[in-house]
C-alpha cells in the first residue's frame, strides 16, 4: 500500500531486496563491535 509520501516522492510500489543482490555480506554487530574497539583502543586516555 502506497501512503500520501510515497506518491508525493515518487516511489512506486514493488519488492526491494538489497541485501541478497548485495556484493558482499552485511557484518553482524559483533564484527562492527571488534572494528570499533581496534580503532578506539589507540585513543584511551588513562
Amino acid at each position: 500500500m502506497i501512503g500520501r509520501e510515497d506518491k508525493k516522492a515518487g516511489i512506486k510500489e514493488g519488492t526491494f531486496d538489497n541485501i541478497s543482490i548485495a556484493r558482499y555480506s552485511v557484518p553482524s554487530h559483533w564484527d562492527i563491535g571488534k572494528i570499533y574497539k581496534r580503532l578506539m583502543n589507540p585513543l584511551k586516555i588513562y
